[in-house]
């Protein structure tokens, strides 16, 4: 067990790194743990992220005996994970931007061209049900993060958005540690299930989307706003709280 455990981090790390990406991406939502993860539990004290009353908080130490899925974190070197402010906005945009320029994906239709990707603060701020979460390092400086709003025509479903972390980030597992802080934020909320939008091209991101429970839909869900440029999709179940 723990060798698998270990040559998973390692695959996973891998793939961060030869894909340079908004690893959600690594980590992909954060808050507590999820129940829902399709692994088996981690036997040893691992570093995750811990969850505050609005889903923010430091790295901590816990029992990772308790956490169903692969070790989240291998280390916390100061990471912690935050709600967006809009101190935050203008470098979150800039590392959005700069991983799909990296993808050759700065074209209509993708997040590069959102109207409000350089205000996400205020878009994220607008309702109780949305969320942004940014991992900042031990200086407060942003290394990127992951969203959570509302799918247009549901009640029960929202879309894990913009999973993107800048390359200081990387090699961290924070993608996975931002994907339980979303899971949490929206079990709290009421969401049912969490669908999600990539490409072909973001190896990593599909990579860790799976391990992280997701299953693979045949296309975009009616309504999607970016559905014709991406061309992967993704759903999962949510525990509620």
């Amino acid at each position: 067990m723990e060798q698998e455990d270990e040559t998973v981090e390692q695959e996973d790390e891998t793939m961060e790194r030869e894909d340079g990406m908004n690893a959600t991406r690594a980590v992909g939502s954060a808050g507590a743990a999820n129940s829902e993860a399709p692994h088996t539990s981690v036997t040893a004290v691992t570093t995750v992220t811990t969850a505050g009353g609005d889903g923010s908080g430091p790295v901590g130490m816990v029992d990772a005996a308790s956490i169903v899925g692969p070790s989240f974190l291998r280390d916390s070197d100061g990471l912690t994970i935050v709600t967006i402010t809009a101190s935050h906005d203008a470098e979150i945009a800039r590392i959005i931007r700069a991983n799909l320029v990296s993808f050759h994906l700065d074209i209509p239709g993708t997040a590069y061209f959102d109207p409000e990707l350089d205000h996400l603060s205020a878009f994220y701020g607008s309702r109780a049900d949305r969320r942004y979460f940014v991992v900042t390092d031990h200086s407060g400086r942003p290394l990127g993060g992951a969203g959570l709003a509302e799918v247009a025509g549901t009640t029960d479903t929202a879309e894990l958005q913009k999973l993107y972390l800048s390359d200081d980030a990387k090699g961290h597992r924070m993608g996975y540690a931002l994907i339980e802080r979303i899971e949490a934020f929206a079990s709290a909320h009421g969401y049912r299930q969490l669908y999600v939008e990539t490409h072909h091209r973001m190896a990593a991101a599909n990579h860790i989307y799976l391990r992280s429970g997701f299953h693979r839909l045949a296309g975009p869900l009616a309504g999607s706003v970016h559905g014709g440029a991406m061309d992967r999709f993704y759903m999962k179940d949510v525990m509620m709280s």
